[in-house]
């Protein structure tokens, strides 16, 4: 007897999330299975690809199943622009699709990308980087949020401010 199918969410590029008992895996818009439920865990398809969990490892497959990332990784969230957030040793970076290394992990987090920049928190304090990795405030601030029409709203030795594109902080006041 086969186990009910779940569906879970919505199409995705074509596909959606089923469960099988306590297993993951895809369906296409003409109710076929296209990925067979065996994963722990997926993340929705995003740029072709989507996450999976097998042996408490995080990879990626594309749309036929294949590995094209292999499960090495704690965590990872679905690539947005080009780019997935991942999480080894607790660590986190950013990969691109080909799984190069595009960030370092070498940041205890990094935010999603908001104006073309991303928070990045390293022992307690935050910072910006671009796209590229490039690093444009050092972390130095006691906390920050996302940019919004070119400033962040940051906290800096109990003083709230603002910080534009250039790193330039100018308290409220």
């Amino acid at each position: 007897m086969n186990p009910e199918i779940i569906k879970l969410g919505d199409f995705k590029e074509g596909l959606i999330i089923i469960r099988t008992g306590n297993n993951y895996g895809f369906m296409n818009e003409n109710e076929e299975i296209v990925i067979k439920p065996i994963y722990e865990e997926v993340l929705e398809f995003s740029e072709n690809l989507a996450g999976f969990k097998l042996n408490g490892r995080w990879g990626f497959i594309d749309k036929n199943g294949n590995q094209l990332i292999e499960a090495k990784y704690d965590v990872v969230s679905n690539f947005n622009r080009g780019l997935s957030r991942v999480v080894l040793n607790n660590k986190c970076g950013l990969i691109n699709t080909n799984d190069e290394v595009v960030v370092k992990l070498i940041y205890d987090w990094i935010d999603d990308f908001s104006e073309g920049l991303a928070i990045i928190i390293l022992n307690e304090k935050y910072g910006f980087i671009d796209e590229n990795g490039n690093r444009l405030v050092e972390p130095k601030f006691d906390y920050a949020w996302s940019f919004n029409k070119g400033l962040a709203e940051v906290k800096l030795n109990g003083e709230y401010g603002l910080l534009d594109r250039n790193g330039n902080f100018s308290n409220r006041t």
